[in-house]
């Protein structure tokens, strides 16, 4: 059931986020640690910049602490293996995790290559986990599996683009709880309706909200301001997650999110500092 939602997600989507410009810090570095539920899609983030030997975030650098589960030696991924959706703008590029003992053994006992995450046709991928972006990782384990990201906290400005259609986005910094429109975040906000839509992963399937501008407000209400509401993102039921802190519906650290943008495309740009 789970899979079936997540591919039925890349077929409602159309667009992708790429980082453009980034000032990293050279003081501030951490780590975290994001649990990947038993038997379950976990739609995460990596949120610290870290340079390693496969290049700057690389998945088979960041995505490698975590006791992932190899496919074994068939010669043929199998859904009993750890698996990784990497999001591409339009669906998902898929890759399955293997040992480098599994690897050997698939190569007749001739040594194939280290433990990592690699395509159908084994080749280990090139694919990266930048700040700002997100990834599913299918954990068909009967225990959870935490990966311990490790590195540079990005600082200062930071511009991400976004295009016409949906996005999958994480909040650079490891903050956690804030909303779309919370200053240390700033995503952009467009148009004068509820089309532009935040689809939060809750493990089966998404929780929604849509953003109402003081425009689309007047609209609906045109004493909305006396009726106690403001500019923010709202559910289905009227209730403004803007204005709560710590709402389950904002990303944790480790979590990243869809977000339906129905304006042209533009630029995100967030500033944060910890120093």
């Amino acid at each position: 059931m789970k899979k079936t939602l997540l591919i039925a997600a890349a077929a409602l989507a159309a667009g992708v986020i790429s980082s453009q410009a980034q000032v990293y810090s050279q003081n501030v570095v951490g780590y975290v640690n994001v649990v990947n539920p038993a038997n379950s899609f976990n739609l995460v983030a990596n949120q610290l910049n870290f340079v390693g030997p496969n290049g700057t975030n690389a998945v088979n650098d960041v995505l490698v602490t975590g006791n992932f589960v190899s496919g074994g030696s068939t010669g043929t991924p199998i859904p009993q293996q750890s698996q990784l959706f990497s999001w591409n703008g339009g669906g998902y590029n898929q890759y399955y995790y293997y040992s480098a003992a599994d690897l050997q053994a698939l190569n007749g006992g001739t040594y194939y290559g280290p433990s990592g995450w690699y395509d159908s046709g084994f080749a280990l991928v090139t694919a990266t986990l930048n700040q700002g972006s997100g990834s599913f990782i299918y954990n068909p384990s009967a225990t959870a599996i935490t990966n311990t990201f490790v590195g540079t906290v990005v600082q200062g400005t930071v511009t991400n683009h976004i295009v016409n259609g949906f996005n999958l986005i994480s909040v650079v910094a490891p903050l956690a709880g804030l909303a779309l429109d919370n200053t240390n975040v700033n995503f952009p906000s467009y148009g004068d309706n509820a089309s532009e839509t935040y689809y939060h992963w809750n493990g089966n399937g998404y929780d929604n909200l849509y953003y109402y501008s003081a425009a689309y407000l007047f609209s609906i209400d045109p004493t909305y301001v006396a009726d106690g509401y403001t500019p923010g993102w709202y559910d289905t039921g009227g209730a403004n997650h803007s204005t709560t802190v710590n709402d389950p519906l904002w990303q944790n650290v480790g979590q990243a999110s869809f977000v339906l943008y129905p304006g042209p495309a533009t630029n995100w740009v967030s500033t944060f500092n910890v120093q």
